[in-house]
């Protein structure tokens, strides 16, 4: 399924529109300052520099890619744990059956027997 692809106009948590951006690309070349630029379109500075420093913006995305890329790793080494756990479990299940077995074959002890307290 394919989904249409909006403008940032239609955004609805975008604050600056593409003419808004150009806007403040122009007003920052003329020599405003970020700050005041940032309360003339009622921004933060940082929104302000990540529009008009080309640099800032790459090092934002990276950065981005960095904690998804964290984020998957520890999603994916929780699984991993999970997935650990429950073979040990499996196992160790595995080992009571077998001890089980072994102690009515040597009847050792009935494990269906009740314990009678005195």
């Amino acid at each position: 399924m394919e989904y249409p692809q909006l403008t940032r106009e239609q955004k609805k948590n975008c604050k600056l529109s593409d003419e808004k951006i150009k806007q403040i690309k122009e007003l920052y070349k003329q020599g405003s300052s970020m700050r005041a630029l940032g309360k003339q379109f009622n921004i933060s500075k940082t929104t302000i520099k990540y529009w008009v420093n080309e640099t800032f913006k790459k090092k934002d995305k990276e950065k981005a890619m960095k904690r998804i890329a964290v984020k998957r790793q520890t999603t994916e080494g929780k699984i991993l744990e999970n997935t650990k756990r429950a073979s040990s479990i499996k196992k160790a299940r595995q080992n009571i059956e077998e001890l089980k077995t072994y102690h009515k074959k040597e009847k050792r002890y009935d494990f269906n027997q009740k314990l009678s307290t005195n």
